[in-house]
């Protein structure tokens, strides 16, 4: 469970990675699209699984 969780935060990160490589790349707007798309429904599935695992 540990290694799901945390293979899943590796595959979000560097998804934030690739579309915003420096402090110059997407705007606002942008980062809070990809955190309220991407890294909240992540964040959200670790918890699930974490809680399955009675980690949480």
């Amino acid at each position: 469970m540990i290694g799901g969780s945390l293979c899943a935060l590796t595959v979000k990160m560097n998804a934030w990675h690739e579309l915003f490589p420096n402090r110059s790349a997407g705007g606002p707007m942008e980062r809070v699209a990809f955190i309220t798309t991407e890294m909240v429904q992540g964040i959200e599935k670790i918890q699930e699984i974490e809680g399955i695992a009675g980690l949480g």
